[in-house]
């Protein structure tokens, strides 16, 4: 909030014009939801704001200190997501663009200064990741082919029906990107075509990198999506929110007169309409939709953990005082948790779950494996290695007991 108060500011915005922008934009129950769960996507948007408010700034003055700022923030937002690699590409682009075709002569020095200050702290955070994945499980890729991979995690995705229609039609595919981020930010897809053919016609380079940057998030996502190398989380699109707002304040800046205020007019409106396209967004989504239940009425969200609850206890009372191993995967997670035994289970970030994996009734007394969704791709490791476990049990594995939406099969060599 303050980075884009800032940002209205260097606009020329009053404080009371600033306030009809900031209050929707907080108010938005997608920003609201995200900014109180404790994951990555408040940090993420506070550093992919901060960069780039600092490219804006970096435009109009072309200090050092703008590129170095905006460096140390693209490397915090790469601790947050890998988005902040085409991010940091994106910056590239737009400095190199503003740098050679906006300037009457190119001093290649400058050029380089500037760009060795951005780089270099993305690049320090880049193999500083690499190095402790080594240092830790001995492995500096290990994110990338472990079982918390997104590569391992979606594995199956390319044959979700909504990928798969979106990857043999590019129509489609069109028309997922833009209601995806214009449900977030209505705001967006308006100033997203304008800034474009603004930039276009009067060979705004600042601009053109602007909307570079502002795009490089959701666009990379959408790529992944497509692939099947990612899930359509709507989390992973509202980069388009402040992006939205950071088009609008170099848009603003550049307007006088009667369209600044016809411009500053619109903003505001589509903002205040975001926050209504948001709660329609995040009901449609299995991810979102109990934030918008929770705040339409007195009820909890662990009410949809009732029956994780009732395993866990179930799980608790036979096996916490029992030396027990329990083979159980990401789709039993909540069970873990509320169990307050982890460490009776083996579970995929354990060095031995593969092994466990291979011959559940030799390495494990029993096995956890929910009910099977015929209707959804699974990507549940137990599932995928049986798929008939949950109906018929396996090799060496008898019927145990049914714990909620959970079956326990033992086993009968242990």
């Amino acid at each position: 909030m303050a980075t884009l108060n800032s940002l209205l500011r260097w606009a020329g915005l009053s404080g009371w014009s600033r306030l009809f922008l900031i209050a929707p934009f907080a108010l938005n129950p997608v920003f609201l939801f995200y900014s109180a769960n404790g994951m990555s996507e408040m940090p993420f948007l506070l550093f992919f704001t901060a960069s780039t408010a600092y490219f804006l700034r970096w435009l109009t003055t072309e200090r050092w200190q703008e590129s170095m700022f905006a460096g140390f923030s693209t490397a915090l937002m790469f601790g947050c997501r890998y988005d902040a690699v085409p991010y940091a590409a994106a910056f590239t682009l737009g400095m190199l663009g503003v740098l050679m075709y906006s300037r009457s002569s190119i001093q290649l020095e400058r050029a380089e200064a500037h760009l060795l200050l951005y780089l270099a702290p993305t690049i320090y955070a880049v193999f500083l990741w690499l190095y402790f994945n080594w240092l830790i499980v001995g492995d500096p890729i290990f994110f990338l082919r472990s079982n918390y991979s997104n590569a391992y995690l979606t594995r199956n995705m390319a044959l979700d029906p909504q990928v798969a229609a979106i990857r043999g039609s590019w129509p489609l595919a069109i028309r997922y990107l833009v209601a995806t981020t214009g449900s977030l930010s209505p705001l967006y897809i308006i100033l997203g075509p304008v800034a474009a053919v603004q930039a276009f016609r009067q060979r705004d380079m600042g601009l053109a990198g602007l909307l570079l940057l502002t795009l490089a998030p959701p666009v990379f996502q959408f790529v992944m999506y497509r692939g099947g190398q990612t899930f359509g989380f709507l989390r992973f699109y509202i980069s388009v929110q402040p992006g939205a707002v950071l088009l609008a304040a170099y848009l603003l800046r550049q307007c006088h007169g009667w369209a600044r205020r016809a411009l500053l007019s619109l903003v505001a409106v589509s903002l205040a309409a975001g926050v209504w396209t948001s709660c329609i967004a995040m009901q449609q989504s299995s991810q979102d939709a109990a934030f918008i239940q929770l705040l339409r009425g007195p009820r909890t969200v662990t009410d949809n953990w009732e029956n994780d609850r009732t395993a866990a206890a179930a799980l608790r009372l036979r096996f916490e005082e029992r030396p027990v191993l329990v083979l159980a995967d990401s789709q039993a997670e909540n069970v873990v948790l509320f169990s307050m035994i982890p460490h009776r289970f083996i579970l995929p970030s354990d060095p031995d779950f593969e092994q466990a994996l291979s011959e559940p009734s030799k390495y494990a007394d029993y096995v956890l494996i929910g009910v099977r969704s015929h209707d959804e791709v699974q990507n549940f490791a137990i599932q995928e290695r049986y798929p008939d476990l949950y109906e018929f049990g396996g090799t060496g594995l008898v019927l145990d007991s049914e714990v909620g939406r959970f079956r326990l099969y033992r086993s009968v060599n242990r």
